[in-house]
């Protein structure tokens, strides 16, 4: 998905972060990284709901504020 996302092929870095979602649930920073391919994609609604989603396995609490600014300013 890396190397998707780096060459600007956003479709395949989602299809790819997806498939790591589901083979392997308990690496949740795919869950960030499907939200940046979303927000490269200008997928505002699809970026906020993954940025989400990885913000609830987070236990700092200055990280989450971070993110909760950065879903705040996704336009």
């Amino acid at each position: 998905g890396f190397f998707s996302m780096k060459s600007g092929q956003f479709d395949k870095a989602i299809d790819r972060f997806n498939k790591v979602c589901i083979f392997n649930p308990s690496f949740s920073d795919a869950k960030y990284y499907l939200g940046e391919a979303y927000e490269a994609k200008h997928d505002v609604s699809n970026a906020k709901k993954y940025y989400s989603l990885y913000s609830e396995t987070l236990t700092d609490t200055e990280s989450k504020d971070l993110l909760k600014k950065k879903i705040e300013n996704l336009k």
